[in-house]
């Protein structure tokens, strides 16, 4: 009786009894008067020592079980004729390797392979009924390794969604902007150096003769790159344009008008602010615009102009409008040299800030966290050392990069004629291996992180499993044990498949025993092949008549060590 001390129940005793009418316990029969009546509790085990024993020991599965209301279940499986009837709880499927319990399981799912389909079809294999595929949760051997393997370690797989993606597209624009800005930054290096090597080695004879000569018509001439402008400004507001689209984008969702009504005011001040930089941006842009619109239209009159001319020119004329273009040229180059070093030495670039990528799901008391890699780090690093070689993995030694192969020399395998495709390429690979994400299960109850090795991940996707099953009643299994420790097996395992004990059908495969013995299941099936023919047995653990105790002890490895801890003397005397 050691075992019932702890047993949740008001049971105050178990006696035994000569009463002749259960409706009148513990009174003998109904001519006795009934005062205080005590309800019996019920047992489920076969009437026998070996049923009481093992009530003895597992009371907590035996005692006072809850009617199963779940009618949408597998009644029974046929082989060769012989029928074996499933419980409307908890069924096991044993034997060894080979013995054709993985083909049993895909012959209820009716997905079986053409070899599986051939051994269902000459061991007679039937089923009482074709089960709901939508009301039916299979878990294939293998399945969770595959989803961990596959699905960046949710053990759950993609198609479940329970892990929300997350949106990397902030990390992608900053670490796309930064690589775009230094890629300029280097080139304009590179012109810098260009320039000043040509101007050390650029000279000018002033010509006082030509500067003395006047022609008889107005000699105009300009530098090669009088009406060409750069517009800074044009780049800015094309991004703006792009900001405000999203912006009337996103608060044009239903959510705030929904739940986000109190928002209203600080909307439209941002969209206020947005329009306010715009319309800067763009005045100053169109300013360009109309600056280099002017001069073209200058340039092409100067160049009418100078065509006519020419057409009367002597050739006095021409060599002074020779002369007028090289000097202008000369000095042109000198104040692009000054422009664009002046415009360098004020450039500083820094690396993006820490950058924020994770998401949150909670779902029926648990939450699935997604954390990008990138999250709250700094990459600076990490950026140079995949961009760079080592001499120029940090930003100090690329300011120093001068000439086009050495910028060449210091990209990962670049050379010269592939340089910007290893530029993209390796930029490309930093952004996806910083986007791959981490993700974890929290039981939100407990605020206790659930799993981080495969045996711990399962446990969690069994404990998520049997703890949410409104949507399917009958929770098919091959191999739940994979990956798990026998411990965690004992402690944990055992304890999610219990909640289900009264309430949903279960049907697994395993060859471990303590799935059966400690779990104390409702319905073994064991299965053997002899001669390419399956035969097989089936009944509750007690059932003597089959001796499915003894096919546990000898069939299952562990099998009678795990029988006697239960039952203390199982094997010496039954």
């Amino acid at each position: 009786m050691d075992n019932l001390k702890d047993f949740d129940s008001d049971l105050g005793l178990i006696s035994g009894s000569d009463c002749h009418q259960w409706d009148v316990y513990p009174k003998h029969d109904e001519t006795e008067k009934m005062e205080n009546k005590k309800f019996f509790t019920t047992v489920k085990a076969l009437p026998t020592f070996k049923g009481l024993l093992l009530t003895f020991t597992s009371p907590t599965t035996r005692f006072r079980r809850k009617e199963n209301k779940n009618d949408r279940y597998l009644k029974e499986i046929e082989i060769h004729n012989t029928i074996h009837q499933l419980s409307n709880g908890i069924n096991v499927i044993i034997g060894e390797n080979g013995s054709g319990k993985s083909t049993l399981i895909s012959g209820i799912m009716n997905d079986s392979a053409n070899y599986q389909k051939n051994i269902i079809k000459e061991n007679s294999i039937k089923f009482d009924k074709k089960i709901d595929s939508q009301r039916t949760k299979c878990i294939k051997q293998f399945q969770i390794v595959d989803n961990h393997n596959k699905s960046d370690g949710d053990v759950f797989g993609k198609s479940n969604n329970l892990h929300k993606p997350i949106d990397h597209t902030n990390c992608k624009n900053k670490i796309n902007n930064f690589a775009l800005s230094l890629k300029k930054q280097i080139n304009e290096q590179i012109l810098v150096n260009k320039i000043t090597n040509e101007i050390k080695n650029l000279n000018f004879l002033i010509d006082v003769s030509f500067e003395e000569i006047n022609t008889f018509y107005v000699n105009i001439s300009t530098s090669d790159e009088f009406a060409t402008i750069a517009n800074p400004h044009e780049e800015r507001l094309q991004t703006i344009n792009n900001i405000m689209s999203l912006v009337e984008e996103e608060f044009k969702n239903i959510y705030y008008t929904q739940y986000g009504k109190e928002y209203e005011k600080e909307i439209d001040i941002i969209q206020a602010s947005l329009n306010i930089v715009k319309n800067g941006i763009k005045e100053k842009s169109d300013d360009i615009k109309l600056i280099s619109k002017i001069k073209n239209s200058i340039q092409n009159k100067i160049n009418d102009y100078m065509t006519e001319i020419n057409k009367i020119s002597t050739e006095s004329d021409e060599q002074k409008s020779k002369y007028s273009q090289s000097k202008n040229n000369f000095i042109s180059r000198i104040k692009d040299k000054i422009m664009i070093t002046q415009k360098h030495e004020e450039s500083t670039l820094a690396f993006p800030q820490k950058i924020s990528g994770f998401t949150e799901n909670s779902v029926q008391g648990f939450m699935f966290k997604s954390v990008a890699q990138y999250h709250d780090k700094n990459l600076e690093d990490d950026f140079f050392s995949s961009m760079f070689i080592d001499k120029y993995n940090n930003y100090e030694r690329i300011k120093k990069i001068k000439t086009l192969e050495e910028f060449a020399e210091s990209v990962t395998r670049a050379k010269i004629d592939n340089l910007d495709e290893y530029w993209e390429s390796n930029k490309e690979k930093f952004i996806q291996r910083n986007c791959n994400s981490k993700k974890s299960i929290m039981e939100i109850e407990t605020s206790m992180q659930m799993g981080n090795t495969l045996g711990e991940m399962s446990l969690v996707f069994y404990k998520y499993t049997t703890y949410n099953n409104n949507e399917w009643d009958i929770l098919i299994i091959d191999q739940p044990e994979d990956n798990i420790s026998n411990n965690k097996i004992n402690e944990e395992l055992i304890k999610y498949f219990n909640n289900l004990r009264d309430k949903k059908q279960i049907i697994f495969v395993t060859h471990n025993p303590l799935l059966v013995v400690n779990l104390d299941v409702d319905n073994v099936i064991y299965l053997e092949k002899l001669n390419n023919q399956i035969n097989s047995k089936s009944g509750c653990l007690e059932d003597d008549e089959n001796k499915i105790l003894d096919i546990v002890a000898n069939k299952m490895d562990g099998g009678k060590e795990t029988i006697e801890r239960r039952l203390k003397i199982y094997g010496k005397g039954n």
